[in-house]
């Protein structure tokens, strides 16, 4: 696991969810992480 700072983690929450109204992403990357 990596640590990220707060805006980093932000960005990446937000992206994940742009996506995630597009494909189920997030189960994917639950599975692999």
């Amino acid at each position: 696991m990596f640590q990220v700072s707060e805006k980093a983690g932000e960005k990446i929450h937000e992206f994940l969810k742009t996506l995630e109204e597009v494909h189920p992403i997030r189960l994917t990357l639950t599975e692999g992480g």
